[in-house]
């Protein structure tokens, strides 16, 4: 069952110039953020179809401080972990951002310029890891309640699947999806991260039951992925918020532990629509054996 009012989309109970609250994928986040919100984030968070409650815990905080001396060109990630467990500190190309200990505030210094899309991205994807669940660079999908997931890097076919796709199921992104196992089952949810598609759904979430591993062809064909590929597929496509420490090692068991649990078949495919029809019929069989 593909659901609408589920954990996964945006909460406006706390919205203003310069503060909103977000919970993606069960995770709630308030971001307070020096510099004005723009008005087409906003204006995201009501097409997220967000609706007021309670919000549940534990919660985060992300404060951003806009430095104007902040120097733009760092084109590696310098990073080093704290004594404390969950501490680190992070510099990356247009902001910096610490934390003392695990839920407690995490706070950015950043360029005016630097893209508050993409500092709350970075911070989910470390959210996600602590909690269970992944943030993927993939095309994801809901057909008669069986969410489907394409992860793939640039040029994989993510894009193209969804526009081939979404005439005929509930699409959830062509970009970024989040997964996160409740107890043993892995849910996918939705995110306000949209690609070439812009599209922003949500907030919805289903139950994942089919890892498909695009490959562009010339014919139509499918076949199992090895566990081993599908857990490499699964980390190259993770968001990683750090290459090491506790994180690192949480994107590698949750790979596999998802790789485990979900059927992965690779999908080899034109760009035409009757791709629909081979990729209806994995989806059914998953859910008839899920």
């Amino acid at each position: 069952m593909v659901d609408s009012e589920g954990s996964g989309g945006l909460d406006c109970t706390d919205m203003s110039e310069h503060q909103i609250t977000l919970s993606i994928a069960g995770l709630p986040l308030t971001l307070i953020d020096e510099a004005p919100i723009h008005d087409w984030l906003l204006e995201r968070c009501h097409q997220y179809h967000a609706k007021k409650g309670v919000m549940a815990t534990p919660s985060w905080t992300l404060t951003i401080a806009r430095n104007e001396q902040f120097k733009i060109g760092q084109e590696q990630l310098i990073y080093q972990l704290g004594d404390e467990p969950g501490s680190f500190f992070i510099h990356a190309y247009d902001f910096k951002a610490y934390r003392n200990a695990c839920h407690e505030s995490i706070t950015v210094e950043a360029h005016p310029d630097a893209a508050i899309i993409g500092i709350v991205r970075w911070l989910m994807a470390l959210l996600l890891v602590e909690n269970g669940g992944l943030l993927v660079h993939s095309a994801s999908f809901a057909h008669r309640g069986s969410g489907v997931l394409c992860p793939g890097v640039s040029g994989a076919g993510k894009s193209t699947m969804s526009k081939l796709v979404r005439e005929q199921c509930y699409l959830f992104s062509d970009e970024t999806a989040a997964v996160r196992f409740l107890g043993d089952v892995p849910m996918l949810y939705s995110t306000p991260f949209c690609g070439e598609l812009g599209l922003v759904s949500g907030p919805v979430e289903a139950p994942l039951e089919t890892i498909l591993l695009l490959k562009h062809a010339d014919h139509y064909a499918t076949e199992p992925a090895r566990l081993i590929e599908a857990v490499s597929t699964l980390v190259g496509c993770t968001f990683m918020p750090l290459r090491e420490g506790p994180w690192m090692q949480g994107v590698m068991r949750l790979s596999e532990k998802l790789a485990r649990r979900v059927p992965a078949h690779y999908l080899y495919f034109k760009p035409e629509p009757e791709v629909w029809s081979t990729i209806n019929g994995i989806v059914e069989q998953a859910a008839a054996t899920a």
